[in-house]
């Protein structure tokens, strides 16, 4: 009897290995499209439709070309090949249904040769939808025209609304729940229950990091809060905010900086680690953008449709309209000459419109940088997690630099680190085009990293 040698042994161990690998693949890669039910790998246009499927809609639309059902009846999806004309007003109807905030399902594969995808929006009108076929043996680009862009149509409008997936991973079929649908942080956020287990542990880290800062930011706005008139007061949710003002400005940029120094603090080990010395710079450094981002993000929260309030607090507020009111009790004895050697030539300029009277500049500007703030923000419209993977950014800046190429090493290996959970980020929502979102995060950063609205000489003072 033949031995089998050390080398042989390795060689075929590899390639059991190799086999396995790729009965895991073929095994995860079980979702199929909702349209035509053929293997899908990456999600296009939101929804799990496939590539051909979704250029195709695509062309239907920009061609405007009228389709017609190979079958006549105007419902040839339950048959193989589709035609064009039902696979199109399936894709329609599907969209259509969203506004019903409906979900929209993709049961796991009984089998590796029959899949059944199931979507379901009401009880009667989508039993005609229900697909069962043998994935590999449909031909997409063979589909009945009108159908399966109706088809296409109808999803994507499903995929507008309140839609769920309910997807699975790669261990052992459990779902692919780790990451939460988004949803508003705040000092509220302290108190809920972290994750058991989680692919994107950073992540995780920053929200609750930042819940922490908004809890500490909380408590200590409140401590120092005096009484205002009941009508300038404005309720949002559990949270009241009252007009912002010169006065209390410095000791909430005191309580602000604490706070971030507890979310590094809690976040990231390597900031714990640092000296007290560089974990100041850090934070003096990032309070600017960071600030700028949690303006937005918390202005955009409670005053959605209102594009003149700004949030400079985290229980106040100003309006480019009413910015005397924030100047109210302002000293008189300002020294202009001493607050020249501590800001910027643009910020004395702003102070000398302040002390002669002269409002419009600084309104004028409040309301430009709060305007474009907001614009940017819609454009991407971040997920809770995008925003957190932006703060982790605004810490670690550019400007570390300046400081020691110890701290620029921790500084790139911790940015690295927030970009790579970002990335799983995407993959666990089937996100194929997560390069773009990527792309517009970076440009809506670098925007924010030049807009710091309120910085004058009370960052120096607090």
């Amino acid at each position: 009897m033949r031995v089998e040698t050390g080398r042989e042994k390795e060689k075929s161990d590899r390639q059991k290995n190799h086999f396995e690998m790729g009965s895991k693949r073929r095994f995860i890669a079980t979702m199929e499209c909702v349209i035509c039910a053929g293997p899908l790998t990456y999600r296009y246009m939101e929804v799990n439709s496939c590539r051909a499927c979704a250029v195709f809609y695509k062309r239907t639309i920009a061609s405007k070309s009228l389709v017609k059902c190979k079958s006549g009846d105007e419902n040839c999806l339950q048959v193989n090949p589709t035609c064009r004309l039902c696979r199109f007003t399936k894709i329609e109807d599907l969209l259509k249904k969203a506004a019903d905030n409906s979900t929209l399902m993709i049961p796991q594969a009984t089998s590796e040769k029959e899949v059944e995808t199931s979507t379901f929006i009401s009880h009667e009108s989508h039993t005609r939808f229900r697909i069962k076929n043998r994935a590999q043996m449909q031909d997409p680009k063979s589909a009945c025209r009108l159908c399966r862009f109706t088809r296409m149509n109808e999803i994507l409008t499903n995929a507008s609304g309140d839609t769920e997936m309910k997807l699975t991973d790669d261990v052992g079929g459990k779902k692919a729940s780790d990451i939460e649908t988004s949803t508003f942080i705040n000092h509220e956020s302290f108190y809920e229950c972290e994750p058991s287990t989680s692919q994107t542990p950073l992540l995780d880290k920053l929200r609750k990091g930042y819940s922490l800062m908004c809890l500490i930011r909380h408590g200590g706005e409140l401590g120092t809060r005096t009484k205002v008139e009941e009508a300038m007061e404005i309720k949002s949710g559990n949270l009241i905010l009252v007009p912002a003002t010169y006065a209390t400005f410095p000791m909430h940029g005191k309580t602000c900086k604490e706070a971030m120094k507890a979310f590094a603090n809690h976040t990231f080990e390597d900031f714990r680690e640092l000296d007290e010395e560089s974990k100041e710079f850090i934070v003096r450094t990032s309070h600017g953008v960071m600030n700028s981002l949690d303006a937005t993000y918390r202005s955009m929260h409670h005053f959605p449709g209102n594009d003149e309030i700004r949030t400079p607090g985290y229980t106040t507020y100003v309006r480019a309209k009413e910015i005397e009111r924030f100047f109210a009790d302002c000293p008189d004895d300002v020294d202009t000459v001493k607050i020249a050697g501590q800001v910027s030539s643009s910020n004395l300029a702003f102070i000398k419109i302040v002390k002669d009277g002269d409002f419009s500049e600084i309104r004028k500007s409040l309301e430009t940088s709060v305007s474009v703030a907001r614009r940017y923000y819609r454009r991407i419209k971040p997920t809770d997690y995008e925003f957190l993977a932006l703060l982790g950014l605004a810490l670690w800046n550019d400007e570390i630099s300046n400081l020691n190429e110890k701290v620029l090493k921790i500084a790139m290996a911790n940015r690295a680190l927030v970009m790579r959970e970002l990335h799983s980020y995407y993959a666990q929502r089937g996100i194929s085009n997560y390069a773009k979102n990527a792309s517009r995060l970076h440009e809506d950063f670098e925007l924010y990293r030049l807009m710091n609205l309120f910085k004058d000489y009370l960052d120096k003072n607090s």
